[in-house]
């Protein structure tokens, strides 16, 4: 059971845990004040609990904190974007490094919404007939995907 409050509160979903935590354990330890700790001691209850936890980490399983891009380019006909889904119920502040053939790198900062998705088109940031790698680092577990267009002998 701890593990998977442990996971919830890694992946964003802290708030779940502390749902299920508050409905099968009320009053525990030091949190009781002069009143008698209670435990749910029906089963039932704690099989719910771990199957709500379960679920919850199933539906968010695909999500991550940091995501790295190699080998992109911002040539004549090539466009790049960075696709970003936020799922959580609180903002994702978002940072985006650009790692460029010799060049310094640079730096993005976006907060996406709440329960949200965004598109980024790279060519904007990076200029253009670059060589580059992307690397995003998320401060919530998000999607992130980096699709690429690009006509290639006019085919």
């Amino acid at each position: 059971d701890y593990e998977y409050m442990w996971l919830l509160e890694k992946r964003g979903r802290g708030d779940l845990a502390d749902t299920v935590v508050a409905d099968i354990i009320p009053y525990a330890f030091g949190d009781a004040e002069g009143k008698s700790t209670s435990w749910s001691k029906d089963s039932a209850t704690w099989e719910e609990a771990r199957i709500r936890m379960g679920e919850e980490l199933s539906r968010i399983a695909g999500y991550a904190e940091d995501y790295y891009f190699a080998e992109g380019y911002s040539g004549s006909d090539f466009h790049v974007w960075l696709c970003f889904n936020n799922p959580h119920p609180q903002e994702a502040n978002i940072k985006i490094t650009y790692m460029y053939n010799g060049l310094p790198p640079g730096e993005r900062y976006m907060t996406l919404p709440p329960s949200s998705r965004t598109t980024l088109y790279v060519n904007n940031d990076v200029g253009e007939d670059r060589e580059f790698s992307i690397m995003v680092e998320s401060d919530v577990p998000l999607v992130c995907e980096r699709p690429i267009y690009f006509q290639y002998r006019n085919w």
